[in-house]
């Protein structure tokens, strides 16, 4: 479709009919209303990657939502590193950066049940070909063919599902390791007024962000605190 308000929202309302198809994908040229982290906003120029995917997830529980991001996060890291040359981060908890700026976002909305997780739509915003107008952000250098890097992308997404799904739980957190901005270093945050010189420490099996500082351990949530020192 060419333009829609939202792919998280448009695949919203796929789940509530009943019969879908899991691991449907609703794909845009532009989204007018797009949702970021914790109801910000995701702007896109348009002919850029927007892309929605609605996948059943009963064999993972909720307390393993973690791992859920985690693997969704390589899989798009992963998708960028095959038409993208510069050096490439995920900056927790799942945007994909380079050091020229925000390449990818990712936003997650899980249904649960009480054992379960029943669904979760997974929408992917990807600077294909244009970097948006505002502050940090960047493109893929003059890339033109989304169909292309929509099937890299459902292929990666694919491999990480089904990792997940035969317990491979290690290696996908060994994995987001591997490629996280920061980790086992020395950086600055912005929290409560407060610029905080700490030592990251990863992701925590809660989903958290986990920080060493003088005194102590800090344990924060998505938009509890901000980045300082970005490579960009």
């Amino acid at each position: 479709m060419a333009t829609v308000e939202s792919t998280n929202n448009y695949a919203a309302k796929l789940v509530e009919l009943p019969h879908w198809i899991d691991g449907t994908v609703i794909v845009a040229e532009l989204q007018t209303k797009g949702k970021g982290q914790m109801g910000s906003a995701w702007l896109g120029e348009p002919g850029n990657l927007f892309c929605s995917y609605a996948i059943k997830l009963p064999f993972l529980s909720p307390k393993e939502l973690p791992n859920w991001n985690q693997a969704v996060s390589l899989a798009v890291h992963d998708t960028i590193r095959k038409f993208h040359s510069d050096p490439l981060w995920i900056k927790w908890p799942n945007d994909v950066i380079s050091k020229k700026g925000k390449l990818a976002g990712i936003l997650i909305e899980n249904s649960l049940q009480r054992t379960s997780i029943k669904q979760s739509i997974v929408g992917i915003g990807i600077n294909s070909k244009h970097a948006p107008q505002t502050e940090g952000a960047a493109s893929l250098d003059q890339f033109s063919d989304n169909e292309h890097l929509l099937m890299e992308l459902s292929a990666q997404l694919e491999k990480r599902y089904f990792q997940l799904k035969n317990g491979k739980i290690d290696a996908i957190k060994l994995n987001y390791n591997e490629h996280l901005w920061m980790l086992g270093k020395p950086c600055n945050i912005k929290y409560k007024e407060q610029t905080l010189n700490v030592l990251f420490q990863g992701q925590n099996d809660k989903g958290n962000a986990l920080f060493l500082k003088e005194n102590g351990a800090l344990e924060l949530g998505i938009k509890e605190f901000q980045w300082i020192s970005l490579p960009y």
